[in-house]
């Protein structure tokens, strides 16, 4: 086991109920493993053998469609958990997770998670908590495409991964997104022409700025995309 297991553990909302020492002795049933920009940690429809969790870097999730192309479902950062749902009821990975930089994956085994779930009921209920989080937070994002119009579904994209993967300055937040104007439209169901305009947009209001993939958000967006109706 590695100390870096143990603070990945540590910081995550589900194994972080554990004592020191549950922890040191959990965090040596993980495996850890490197992985390069572009490296897959497994591909969709692949059987759901490992619960995993990001230590270093950064890790997208991808649906790929019928016609061809990779749909970028959710960007995943440390100390956060992919592939979770999958190995909870069996079913094979319904999406790829691959590498967007280099990065370091600790992961456990299906049959092991199970087993500490049986032995610590205090990891059990966070896992329920949070499973049942993240599949709240799937279907609020089907809603916003279903019914919101596409500013405000742009600007939730951005606010909630300013909060997840990005750095607060004062009032201001800053993250290396990483996603290209098609990745973005894609992930809010519109067209790459309505999300540089909408982009454009926030920009010339003052709302954010962005460059080169770096975006700065001011407390202007989240003022006005949470007080509208």
């Amino acid at each position: 086991m590695s100390k870096q297991t143990i603070e990945t553990l540590k910081a995550n909302r589900m194994f972080g109920g554990l004592s020191d020492a549950e922890l040191t002795e959990v965090a040596g049933l993980f495996a850890v493993k490197s992985y390069e920009d572009g490296d897959h940690i497994f591909l969709e429809g692949e059987p759901s053998t490992s619960l995993c969790l990001v230590s270093t870097g950064r890790v997208k999730i991808v649906k790929h469609t019928e016609e061809g192309k990779d749909v970028i479902l959710e960007i995943i950062a440390p100390p956060e958990i992919f592939g979770g749902v999958a190995v909870l009821d069996g079913r094979a990975y319904p999406a790829s997770a691959q590498a967007m930089e280099k990065c370091t994956v600790v992961s456990l085994s299906r049959q092991e998670f199970l087993g500490l779930m049986d032995r610590f009921h205090v990891l059990a209920v966070e896992a329920s908590i949070y499973f049942g989080d993240r599949l709240r937070n799937a279907y609020d994002m089907l809603r916003s495409i279903s019914v919101e119009r596409v500013e405000r579904r742009i600007a939730s994209l951005l606010l909630r991964f300013g909060e997840r993967i990005g750095t607060r300055k004062g009032e201001e937040t800053v993250m290396e997104l990483g996603l290209t104007m098609q990745e973005i439209a894609e992930m809010v169901g519109t067209t790459v022409e309505t999300t540089i305009r909408s982009m454009n947009k926030f920009r010339k209001e003052g709302l954010l700025e962005y460059s080169r993939g770096q975006v700065r958000i001011f407390p202007a967006l989240r003022e006005r995309f949470t007080s509208e109706p």
